[in-house]
């Protein structure tokens, strides 16, 4: 494998660090909360499914609702372990000794951004289906639906930009 050569190294996680990994899961365990808080008083059928607009464009049975949390843990918890073998990575240079500390502080600090946006996505659309689903709105809220386009756009463009900027203040 490529990566073989490459120094294994551990890294400190910094406060920062910390509380990106905690804000995470924190997040998604409010997000467990409000939904085991609020499951009773779902109707059978739930919205699942909304267009850009907002609208409702397919309902399933209230069951469903768990599919969100279940699948923001598996992808915040399999990012969070991956995030401890920074040697495998994808990197743009050759990983040296002398550069493997800063090269897998950056990777690892650009996964846990990733992660808390994916806890945050899971949540907002968790929260604006309940909201459906209990009648407090009738399509998905505007702000809302900004927010979550923002961050899907963030998490895809976010990481290239953060990467990119790091490479060119290193060059410098």
């Amino acid at each position: 494998m490529f990566y073989q050569d490459r120094p294994k190294i551990t890294l400190d996680k910094s406060t920062f660090d910390n509380f990106l990994d905690v804000f995470a899961f924190g997040l998604l365990i409010v997000t467990i909360i409000y939904t085991v808080l609020n499951y009773s008083a779902l109707p059978d059928q739930i919205p699942m499914h909304f267009n850009y607009s907002g609208d409702i464009t397919r309902f399933d049975d209230k069951d469903m609702i768990w599919l969100f949390p279940i699948l923001g843990i598996a992808t915040v918890s399999g990012i969070f372990y991956l995030n401890k073998f920074p040697h495998v990575f994808n990197y743009p240079q050759k990983i040296t000794p002398e550069n493997a500390k800063e090269f897998y502080s950056d990777a690892t600090r650009m996964l846990r951004f990733i992660n808390v946006s994916i806890s945050l996505l899971f949540s907002i659309i968790l929260f604006e289906i309940v909201q459906v689903s209990l009648n407090n709105a009738k399509i998905i809220s505007q702000a809302a639906n900004y927010i979550i386009m923002s961050i899907v756009i963030l998490m895809t463009i976010g990481p290239l930009i953060y990467a990119f900027l790091n490479l060119k203040k290193k060059k410098t």
